[in-house]
């Protein structure tokens, strides 16, 4: 007799389930300490998608960091206002528009990545050093899949 779905599926094994788990975990972690430095987690991420390329669109930075458009919408006019991201014109056409971090929202985001990637640290520590480059080489295999 084949067992029923009920019987041959844990969401607690769930692959997707499980990445969802850890990624709540750590986003809370994250999220209080960007709180503790006025940021909201959002506004943090949208300023670490912008300073790993320097400047781009906000399209560009809804892509690239996987927030919904009304995230990064309420995150760009949050900073703007703030005086931690700003707009440039694009030379040769001003009407189109990119999005740079300022010196203030760099030191902001700055204050936050020795957390951040102390909580990497202490995620990765219970992996041997090649199980952690296995993970990092399995995860991107992962996400360029789903591009």
């Amino acid at each position: 007799m084949k067992p029923t779905t009920e019987e041959t599926f844990s969401v607690l094994e769930f692959v997707p389930y499980q990445f969802a788990l850890l990624s709540s975990r750590l986003s809370r972690s994250l999220a209080q300490t960007c709180a503790e430095h006025g940021l909201s987690l959002s506004e943090w991420r949208l300023m670490a998608v912008i300073a790993s390329g320097r400047s781009m669109s906000a399209s560009d930075v809804t892509e690239r960091s996987t927030m919904d458009a009304v995230a990064v919408h309420r995150a760009v006019m949050s900073l703007l206002r703030r005086g931690f991201i700003e707009r440039i014109s694009v030379e040769g056409d001003k009407r189109i528009k990119q999005l740079v971090v300022t010196s203030a929202g760099q030191e902001a985001y700055e204050a936050i990545v020795p957390y951040a990637r102390e909580l990497e640290d202490t995620l990765l520590s219970c992996l041997s050093p090649a199980e952690s480059m296995a993970l990092r080489r399995m995860l991107r295999r992962l996400v360029e899949s789903r591009s």
